[in-house]
């Protein structure tokens, strides 16, 4: 199957987001996207390998310490959560060990996606809203 979040990645998440209004553009355009590589149920988790990053407009260069990186147009299950990080890793286990298998749907060869759709900065961790996107096999 693909890869998804491991339990383990709720503290790196919480960094990342408390980084937010730092790197976020103030028109609110840039938001925070996840990219994970591989199963933390087949990977060691020294292994486990992820890119965190904000999307930007076309034509913006990476130049410096960033680096641009396109996401494919692809077809992804989208499951959206809502609560805190330490929590994402059941959602995960569901769309993989119930949704998917019940869908007729496969995972692509491809990193999931984990894309947060509001300011953990003003909320408490109860109204944080993630979507989880994992890409599609083709039919």
């Amino acid at each position: 199957g693909g890869a998804r979040a491991a339990p383990g990645r709720a503290a790196a998440q919480g960094t990342l987001c408390r980084h937010q209004r730092q790197f976020r553009p103030a028109d609110g355009l840039g938001r925070f996207i996840g990219r994970y590589f591989d199963d933390p149920k087949t990977v060691p988790e020294a292994s486990l390998r992820a890119e965190a990053g904000i999307t930007v407009p076309f034509g913006v260069d990476g130049g410096g310490e960033g680096a641009i990186r396109d996401i494919p147009a692809q077809r992804v299950a989208v499951l959206r959560f809502k609560g805190p990080y330490a929590e994402l890793e059941g959602a995960y286990e569901w769309l993989y060990g119930t949704w998917m298998p019940g869908s007729g749907e496969e995972p692509a060869d491809a990193p999931c996606l984990k894309d947060d759709l509001n300011d953990c900065r003003t909320l408490p961790p109860a109204e944080w809203l993630t979507d989880i996107m994992v890409p599609l096999k083709r039919r």
